[in-house]
């Protein structure tokens, strides 16, 4: 056992058996995941969610090789890219989520624990627009110049269009009006113009917006989750690993696995 120094500001260590148990689990944990990253790269996948099954392909799954960190229970930070994304009728070009301190946790539930997790997601403008019209089915939307959008009504748009910059502040998205157009004119709004607020629904739990980057023909979407943790146990991962070895589209189960803390 380790000694009790009667130090109460000190943080007291794991017994050498909690930590002998997540070392081991990390280490199994490890070889699996890196199994994984292996069979996965390149490949297309379905992954079965609790919200709708997600078909991707894997451009990188990142597992690094930290033995030292892996002695304490640790994974360090995984990093998993994707791309051509279909979700919930929605496609999404690109999507990168790196998992930073990664730890396992043996007992009393297999779970993997996380935080904070970073999310980069990139959406075409055509996209961008379908999901406009299903907020907001009387406007339609393009892309400006500069990083800033063009709204105009989707039965007459003839009438015009309203260019706008969106703004975060806090967690609320605003937009706020630059210009009124039609055809080739250009009228510049002067900066004390109101701004608009727009909920930001159906994100997860706990997801904080974090950058907006419009591009000629895109959005980028940053955000962040402060925890985030993953009932995996090994032989659910073992069965993962098995669909990615086999041939064909592999179907990854993930439902009910993943939880915000």
């Amino acid at each position: 056992m380790f000694p009790d120094l009667g130090l109460p500001w000190l943080p007291r260590p794991p017994s050498p058996a909690v930590w002998a148990a997540s070392a081991t689990a990390a280490m199994a944990y490890q070889a699996l995941l890196s199994t994984a990253s292996r069979l996965a790269a390149g490949r297309r996948v379905t992954v079965r969610l609790d919200a709708g099954d997600l078909v991707a392909t894997v451009e990188r799954f990142d597992v690094p090789l930290a033995p030292t960190r892996v002695a304490f229970g640790k994974l360090d930070d995984l990093t998993l890219d994707l791309s051509d994304i279909h979700w919930q009728g929605t496609v999404f070009e690109r999507l990168e989520i790196v998992l930073r301190n990664v730890k396992v946790r043996a007992d009393p539930l297999p779970m993997l624990i996380a935080g904070p997790v970073d999310l980069s997601v990139q959406v075409h403008g055509e996209e961008v627009a379908e999901l406009l019209a299903a907020f907001e089915p009387r406007l339609a939307a393009g892309f400006g110049r500069h990083g800033l959008a063009r709204l105009w009504w989707a039965r007459r748009p003839a009438m015009g269009w309203l260019e706008v910059a969106p703004e975060l502040h806090g967690s609320g998205l605003w937009l706020r009006p630059r210009a009124l157009g039609w055809r080739d004119r250009r009228l510049r709004l002067p900066a004390w113009t109101p701004a608009r607020s727009v909920p930001l629904t159906g994100l997860p739990h706990g997801l904080v917006v974090s950058d907006l980057e419009l591009g000629a023909d895109n959005l980028v979407v940053r955000g962040r989750l402060a925890h985030w943790r993953v009932e995996l146990a090994k032989a659910r991962l073992e069965n993962i690993v098995a669909a990615l070895g086999a041939a064909g589209l592999p179907l990854l189960n993930l439902r009910g696995s993943a939880q915000e803390t």
